[in-house]
């Protein structure tokens, strides 16, 4: 039986090309899904191919971390994910950073929240993607603790 190679699959309505495969039985409770599908946001059939490459890279190198032990990241190591994060919302609103009275809103919200103890509920959907794309499976402390961090501690005046 040949197998053919993985390649983008393109949407038959949009014509958008996406990322898919099956993710692999040990996995699907720890991934909560059977499947990893992701938009590759590009009509372009050669983009596609490089984003899908790139892409089922990622997907492997979380995969692999997701069967290793978990870690127990130390202080410095999540001060440091916690200024990727930081650099990356800097430069994505240096152009507009938007008003006051939202970034107001924005801390109010964050403060609700870390009161109520749901800082994963706030941020869980943001260290989850970080963790992801730097290929880490941590433990529940250190989870926790990466919640805390990436919460918006600015100074409004």
């Amino acid at each position: 039986m040949v197998l053919s190679m993985a390649r983008p699959f393109k949407h038959p309505k949009t014509g958008m090309y996406w990322f898919r495969r099956v993710v692999p039985k040990d996995l699907q409770a720890l991934v909560g899904k059977r499947e990893e599908r992701r938009s590759l946001r590009t009509k372009d059939p050669a983009k596609a191919r490089e984003a899908h490459s790139a892409v089922a890279a990622e997907v492997e190198a979380h995969w692999a971390a997701l069967r290793s032990p978990a870690l127990t990241l130390n202080n410095r190591e999540i001060v440091a994910l916690a200024g990727t994060v930081y650099a990356e919302m800097v430069a994505q609103f240096a152009g507009e950073p938007g008003s006051p009275s939202t970034w107001d809103h924005v801390l109010r919200i964050d403060q609700e929240f870390r009161q109520a103890g749901k800082l994963e509920e706030w941020n869980g959907a943001m260290v989850d993607t970080l963790l992801r794309r730097k290929a880490l499976h941590v433990d529940a402390t250190t989870r926790a603790r990466l919640y805390d961090h990436e919460s918006p501690r600015l100074s409004v005046p």
